[in-house]
């Protein structure tokens, strides 16, 4: 395995290094930084049939990390166009009846 596919030792030198003593970034952005890893290593491990001690870093190019994304603004897309049918709109927010962009015309990938 290349030094650079050691995704376990890029993480924690990224945490170590980079945010704490390059950056010095507050307690709470490295949290928030912990609990994005957190969430996206199980997801894509679960998407390759992979344990998460398993990844290497070519596991994690732009399709991987965007999935969760795009499940996300599939769901929210078709919530918007659920409360979009009549009977609905009573229970729409006021943000889903003043959309400008479809979230469908947004690109997800290169």
């Amino acid at each position: 395995m290349d030094v650079t596919d050691d995704l376990a030792q890029l993480v924690r030198d990224f945490f170590l290094d980079r945010l704490i003593q390059q950056r010095d970034v507050s307690k709470c952005t490295v949290v928030s930084y912990r609990d994005t890893f957190k969430l996206l290593l199980p997801f894509v491990a679960n998407r390759l049939h992979k344990k998460p001690t398993d990844l290497i870093l070519s596991n994690l190019d732009t399709p991987a990390v965007l999935a969760p994304f795009s499940i996300i603004w599939k769901r929210s897309e078709e919530t918007a166009l659920a409360l979009e049918t009549p009977g609905w709109r009573q229970y729409a927010p006021s943000w889903s009846l003043h959309r400008t962009r479809p979230l469908s015309t947004f690109r997800l990938s290169e």
